[in-house]
């Protein structure tokens, strides 16, 4: 053997090794995202499957009426905005057909779930005020 074939056989060497270290860069690229969308998937599993817990039930009115909604089981509720005392507002969806007289009194309650960095408000119907009502 002499040199000029010794010399092409160590750079055919050398260019299988490199092609080999890229192979198991890439290789390791692949499992380490593979990886991360594991752990991402844990996560919001783990963040869905914890329940919100009730904050607190405070008292809104109504501000605008809108229509009755029909769900494709039949369900039938009412996509309400409300305005809280503190003077802020949100939609939430009140059960049944019955109209809702303007400037009801209804009780709110909201839902809040904390998981780290995350937060989550959620506000739901909680029925109407009796004392208002009665009053």
């Amino acid at each position: 053997m002499d040199d000029r074939q010794r010399d092409l056989n160590r750079r055919i060497r050398r260019a299988q090794r490199q092609e080999l270290l890229r192979k198991i860069w890439e290789a390791r690229m692949i499992g380490v995202i593979a990886l991360m969308l594991v752990g991402a998937l844990v996560v919001t599993t783990m963040y869905n499957s914890s329940q919100p817990q009730l904050d607190k039930t405070v008292l809104a009115h109504l501000v605008n009426d809108s229509g009755v909604i029909t769900t494709r089981q039949g369900t039938q509720y009412r996509h309400e905005t409300v305005a809280f005392e503190s003077g802020g507002t949100t939609i939430i969806d009140i059960p049944g057909s019955d109209p809702v007289p303007e400037n009801a009194a209804i009780k709110v309650e909201i839902y809040r779930k904390d998981w780290g960095p995350i937060h989550q408000v959620t506000y739901k119907f909680g029925g109407y005020d009796e004392a208002a009502k009665a009053s």
